[in-house]
């Protein structure tokens, strides 16, 4: 009966009406830093042993991302930088909503999610900086995230 249930409500997820509806995500790239602090969150919280922080971490199952918005991130953010390999990066959110382009955007605080992070052999991908250049020149190359989180 239950497998039934689970049937029915995965046809109707992938294939009924709430097919056509945009997942949770909005797929975009992050600010390094916080993807940064999110990533060293996962790593301390993977050590804690504290049942309640793995419990939650672990209901993350998949992540998933509109392939149209990656590769809309890859033309346009990996134009010109030097890489030879994209890692996916385990993190954990550390709040539960972030402001994305101007909208808040629901996160959910403690969850395990993943970002796509451009590398150069064993060292994040830089690029020239944009802008007002200051001493430092180079600058590390934002990430993907932001996608949607299964379940």
């Amino acid at each position: 009966m239950i497998d039934d249930k689970l049937k029915i409500a995965f046809y109707d997820r992938f294939f009924g009406d709430d097919s056509k509806k945009k997942l949770n995500g909005i797929n975009t790239s992050v600010d390094p830093i916080w993807a940064n602090d999110c990533t060293e969150l996962y790593k301390t919280s993977k050590t804690a042993m504290d049942l309640t922080v793995l419990k939650k971490m672990l209901q993350t199952e998949s992540v998933s991302f509109e392939f149209s918005e990656l590769k809309d991130w890859m033309n346009k953010t990996l134009s010109g930088v030097n890489f030879n390999n994209i890692r996916v990066c385990f993190g954990v959110y550390d709040r539960d909503v972030i402001t994305m382009e101007n909208k808040p955007t629901n996160l959910s605080k403690g969850k395990l999610t993943v970002f796509l992070w451009p590398y150069l052999d064993d060292k994040k991908a830089t690029r020239p900086k944009q802008g007002f250049v200051t001493d430092e020149e180079e600058e590390e190359v934002e990430p993907f995230n932001i996608g949607s989180l299964h379940p």
